[in-house]
């Protein structure tokens, strides 16, 4: 054992080729590499002569209170407009759905704090590495003036979380900003706006009605509070399980976004997929009616249309939230038999 454990100590000390890339013969040509490397990225990302940085804004003269429209894109081309109506900023694809003033306030004020610190590139080829060209851009940020005029700000991903490359439309500079990410400007709709849709407490819920494809199902609660189901056949036993869980869904069933006041063929509502009809107890503990009318499915999208008593607004909503109200049967709310025991 003792001669194989030198003899092989022997060979390896014979061909130093098979040491680790890591052995001593290899340092001069990793560091000759990474030389190399930093020279081609600073090559890359070197500005161009009569370049300067400074501590100036990007947009010195953006005037916040002036801003009337702000148009959002994203690489995939999906875009977001927002329009400001009087002190409130609304969706005007969606009939003037209101958006969240804080959410645009806060995107304006940090755009108006871009500064032109940090400059990182002038050539078209970084511009187009960085994310911040013309034609690729993680986010053109387009800001419509009260005077018609339009300012445009292209934004790329940056190299560490929450920071980003920019580059002001028209010009070639593009910057580093430290505390301005390509989050702050999202393309999905909730993230900009109160999501909330049809919420009503369970506790508050005395009577529910399901219609779907399987049938028309009724349900309320009796003198001690329990929930029952309506015409229960001889030997039928009701499970209130799968009602509560609905009644649970219910009670925050929140759009992907809104699609406007007007109804439209298209979803699909003239002949709902499922129905759902509730009276419940308002705030002054009358009784009150409420219903929810589900349409079409948007398969590309797997959301479903709908629209409620509740909202003026007719508004997609995630197919999940509504799998179960639209695949219930009766014998989905009844007791089942219990499984007989094989015989020994």
């Amino acid at each position: 054992m003792m001669s194989n454990s030198v003899q092989t100590n022997s060979t390896l000390s014979a061909n130093p080729s098979r040491l680790s890339i890591f052995g001593s013969r290899w340092i001069p040509f990793l560091i000759l590499l990474f030389v190399l490397q930093l020279a081609a990225t600073a090559v890359a990302y070197w500005p161009s002569r009569g370049s300067t940085a400074t501590d100036e804004p990007l947009l010195p003269n953006l005037a916040l209170d002036q801003i009337q429209k702000v148009t959002i894109t994203d690489r995939n081309d999906k875009q977001v407009d927002f329009v400001r109506k009087g002190s409130e900023w609304v969706l005007p694809d969606a009939d003037d759905y209101p958006v969240k003033t804080e959410k645009v306030t806060s995107l304006l004020e940090k755009v108006a704090g871009l500064k032109r610190d940090r400059l990182v590139g002038t050539q078209s080829t970084t511009l187009t590495q960085l994310n911040v060209a013309d034609a690729k851009f993680t986010r053109r940020i387009e800001l419509t003036m009260a005077d018609g005029s339009q300012t445009t700000l292209y934004v790329g991903d940056g190299p560490r979380f929450r920071t980003s490359h920019v580059r002001l439309g028209g010009e070639n500079n593009a910057y580093l900003s430290l505390d301005f990410s390509t989050d702050a400007a999202a393309t999905r709709l909730a993230d900009w706006i109160d999501v909330s849709f049809f919420h009503i407490a369970e506790a508050d819920v005395q009577k529910m009605t399901l219609h779907n494809s399987n049938g028309i199902f009724d349900f309320y609660r009796d003198d001690q509070n329990q929930w029952q189901m309506s015409n229960l056949e001889e030997g039928e036993e009701f499970n209130s399980n799968n009602l509560t869980s609905m009644l649970t869904t219910l009670s925050s069933l929140s759009m992907a976004e809104p699609l406007g006041k007007e109804e439209k063929p298209a979803y699909g509502l003239d002949k709902p997929e499922i129905t759902v009809q509730l009276t419940y107890k308002d705030e002054t503990g009358n009784n009150k009616d409420a219903e929810l009318l589900v349409g079409a499915l948007d398969s590309t999208q797997n959301y479903y249309t709908a629209f409620s008593s509740e909202s003026p607004y007719y508004v997609y909503i995630p197919k999940y939230s509504m799998e179960r109200f639209a695949s219930r049967t009766r014998e989905d709310f009844l007791q089942q038999p219990p499984t007989p025991t094989p015989a020994p």
